[in-house]
């Protein structure tokens, strides 16, 4: 049997903060029956009114299965469409995924993860697995803030697939380039097959020009995939990938596109053959491990200065405080104290800030614990030759956190 599969970063956060959503989330649903995949994974859709559209849309081209979280703040971004039955389906929020204090990023706040999918095909389920990685946001090597939340997205994503047997397929916004260390992480500990690679199609996805790139830097970028791994019992060969959705298009007279990414769409044989799947790659587990490390010193070097920061907005405000009551009795006094109170309540709100940054630096590092217990499972998997990491009683440490919804 032959899937055809697309993925779309749609761009579809809601206005201002996104050119014309409405409008684009039409012209992305009038392709949809042209385009005529099996199923299809948006990113970033993440206004209810934008799945609506695109739902509405779909139904018409024949997408009968819908899966997507309610609401806005929290529910992931994404929407899958499918014309093949969906049998199950879990969503993993990740574990390490941006820093409340950084709200113009947004990425703390809207609840991303890996939505996990069972689609009965005639030739048996498929699992479809769509994600959406924290970007870098211009920081790149040492300069990346969120490395290491990056590279634990990845070994949470490695994590769900090692308790999956049959054969998956894995698509989104990785938001890395091939050459990165997360590509190669990524590759290492789970053995996906880069359907473009494999393919020797390496079209970027991040196409540089109008209406939306007209400055990009670097020049054109390729970060959105779609990946495959065989199961136990059948094989995924990769037949052919193409880049849509990329032209400019008119919108109330202007010039416009369907998103600020590319779509992929890639058409992946599934044949009944055995396949040995390989084993975590122990160098690509050491590397992840060294992020992560690093990601740790980072958290726990932010920590002793918001503590620092807290410390001295506290004494300072007590000072201010005490030196405006000082004095005998008059209007005089009245004024200083009403001077000296605004920036003491100000020092009084960074020193609360601080220790609210504090607690959640400490949920951070909690959360690096989890994932290095992940790794370490991967890595045990390095050593015992077993086909995937399973904790006590047989249970990944991945299915006990995330029981509800019929993991495939």
């Amino acid at each position: 049997m032959r899937l055809r599969i697309l993925t779309l970063n749609a761009w579809a956060l809601p206005w201002p903060l996104s050119d014309q959503p409405g409008a684009r989330m039409e012209a992305i649903g009038g392709q949809l029956a042209a385009l005529d995949a099996d199923v299809v994974a948006f990113q970033e859709a993440w206004s209810p009114s934008a799945r609506r559209r695109l739902t509405v849309a779909g139904r018409r081209a024949g997408y009968t299965e819908v899966w997507s979280k309610s609401g806005s703040i929290g529910a992931g971004g994404m929407l899958v469409l499918s014309r093949l039955p969906i049998r199950a389906s879990r969503f993993i929020r990740f574990a390490l995924c941006g820093f409340p204090q950084d709200v113009t990023h947004g990425d703390y706040y809207g609840g991303k993860g890996i939505a996990i999918i069972t689609l009965d095909t005639p030739a048996g389920p498929v699992a479809l697995l769509t994600t959406h990685l924290i970007p870098h946001y211009g920081d790149y090597g040492t300069e990346d803030t969120y490395m290491g939340h990056r590279i634990a997205e990845v070994v949470e994503l490695a994590d769900a697939l090692a308790q999956i047997d049959i054969p998956a397929i894995v698509v989104g916004d990785f938001n890395f380039s091939e050459p990165e260390p997360e590509y190669e992480v990524l590759m290492g500990l789970s053995g996906l097959t880069d359907v473009a690679a494999a393919l020797e199609w390496r079209e970027v996805t991040i196409v540089p020009g109008p209406p939306y790139r007209a400055n990009e830097s670097p020049p054109g970028v390729r970060i959105d995939y779609v990946f495959a791994r065989d199961g136990v019992e059948r094989s995924l060969v990769p037949h052919s990938i193409e880049r849509v959705l990329d032209e400019t298009i008119e919108i109330e007279g202007e010039s416009a596109g369907y998103s600020d990414h590319a779509g992929l769409l890639a058409a992946i044989d599934l044949e009944a053959t055995r396949s040995i799947r390989p084993q975590p790659d122990a160098q690509a587990v050491a590397r992840a491990a060294g992020f992560l490390h690093e990601g740790r010193r980072q958290a726990e070097q932010r920590r002793s200065g918001q503590l620092r920061v807290a410390a001295s907005g506290g004494a300072a405000a007590l000072l201010a405080v005490g030196s405006a009551s000082m004095g005998p009795g008059s209007r005089r006094r009245l004024l200083r104290a009403a001077l000296i109170g605004l920036p003491a309540m100000a020092l009084v709100s960074s020193a609360g800030i601080g220790v609210l940054a504090d607690r959640c630096i400490s949920d951070e590092l909690a959360a690096y614990d989890r994932v290095d217990r992940l790794l370490a499972e991967i890595a045990r998997a390095t050593s015992s030759g077993g086909s995937g990491a399973v904790g006590s009683g047989g249970v990944s440490a991945a299915q006990q956190r995330f029981s509800a919804g019929g993991a495939p």
